[in-house]
């Protein structure tokens, strides 16, 4: 974590793989709800493979985030996201060749 100040995460989050936290996220959150997922109960949100959070990045719910996902800053995420994407409030913009190899260097 390159900022790590202001940074709350859920008990039972599931976190696999590459997660690069700017400062203020929050992560968690699952409203008293479960969900089946990948043949298993979740309680909590779960995020796999490469997912950037930019600063004050919210995800609440039972969410699944999985793939190559980068979060915009002040993003508020209470839907599942997959694939290769740029998620800012609601509004989900694919991402390929060159973009991807800039949000990870």
């Amino acid at each position: 974590m390159p900022h790590p100040i202001l940074i709350a995460i859920g008990e039972g989050v599931k976190i696999f793989g590459f997660l690069k936290i700017m400062q203020g996220v929050t992560i968690g959150g699952n409203l008293n709800r479960n969900r089946i997922f990948e043949g298993k109960v979740i309680m909590q949100l779960f995020i796999k493979e490469n997912v950037f959070l930019g600063i004050g990045v919210i995800i609440a719910g039972l969410v699944k985030i999985k793939g190559i996902i980068f979060g915009a800053a002040n993003s508020l995420i209470t839907k599942d996201i997959i694939g290769k994407a740029l998620y800012s409030n609601g509004l989900i913009k694919s991402l390929e060749g060159e973009y991807l190899l800039e949000i990870y260097k």
